[in-house]
């Protein structure tokens, strides 16, 4: 509980690069919502409050309530598919028996080794335990890293 607020907490300070730029911004946030994972929208933290309501006998936070605001992150110009409003290219692969992802990496990027941005991209900590019937994203390889710092 305590790593998921101080993530938060983190949305809300500006990054080296935007201060280097000597425009401090705060790093921009996806928002998702649905299995699939492909509705989103980039922004950044507006407003966070935290209120602890639980705590250990040790005083360490066991439950906290936040509350958040999300501005939407302007994107810049539009892209050559107007009807994609993406930066770059997805798509989704559904998991079959047999599925890994160092195999969908192959397929879709010629790199098996680029595994690991597929499950970056789907929150996967154990990419041995994969459940058929899943909605993977499979973003372009040029989204890599793509949300570390703007």
């Amino acid at each position: 509980m305590e790593q998921a607020v101080e993530k938060l907490m983190k949305a809300c300070v500006p990054t080296k690069a935007s201060l280097g730029r000597k425009k401090p911004a705060s790093p921009w946030v996806r928002f998702e919502w649905g299995s699939a994972r492909t509705t989103s929208f980039d922004g950044v933290l507006s407003n966070l409050s935290v209120s602890y309501t639980l705590f250990d006998v040790d005083g360490k936070p066991l439950r906290a309530t936040c509350r958040l605001s999300i501005e939407e992150a302007s994107v810049g110009p539009a892209e050559q598919n107007p009807t994609s409003g993406a930066r770059t290219g997805r798509s989704t692969h559904v998991l079959v028996a047999g599925d890994s992802l160092a195999l969908l990496a192959w397929r879709e990027y010629g790199d098996a080794t680029a595994w690991r941005v597929i499950a970056e991209a789907n929150d996967i900590d154990d990419p041995m335990a994969l459940v058929p019937g899943t909605e993977l994203v499979v973003p372009a390889l040029s989204d890599a890293g793509a949300g570390e710092e703007r």
